[in-house]
């Protein structure tokens, strides 16, 4: 279901999970959210036949997308929310979604991604959140 209704790709290719509010689609994904980039990675190990390369690529584009949120910003720090509207991708417009919480599910999303893949991207951008 989520596949089917709430992910979408930006103009650029940036694949994201919009968020369903009202009856309508919000092209907005949370900080929150990006914990799907590991879950459908682990999604992955236990997939329908032929279908495991298909979600560990879906967590791989996840996190790709959360990673471009934080490489957006002045001081490499993912905001709260994050949009794909208006000519914008994976950029806080809103003044109540610029700000950081300490929030873990970017880097654990890479984390995963790292563990099932030993792509040292992955283990990059983690340290890029650390510095």
């Amino acid at each position: 279901a989520i596949e089917t209704h709430l992910i979408r790709k930006s103009r650029n290719g940036l694949t994201y999970i919009a968020e369903w509010k009202g009856g309508l689609l919000e092209h907005k994904m949370g900080h929150l959210t990006c914990f799907a980039g590991g879950m459908f990675a682990l999604g992955a190990d236990d997939a329908p036949e032929g279908m495991t390369q298909h979600y560990l690529q879906l967590g791989a584009e996840i996190a790709r997308t959360c990673h471009e949120s934080y490489n957006r910003t002045f001081v490499k720090l993912g905001p709260e929310a994050f949009r794909f509207d208006g000519g914008v991708e994976a950029i806080a417009t809103r003044q109540n979604e610029k700000y950081y919480i300490l929030r873990p599910e970017v880097v654990e999303t890479y984390m995963y991604m790292w563990r099932l893949t030993h792509d040292p991207k992955y283990r990059k951008w983690a340290w890029e959140a650390v510095e």
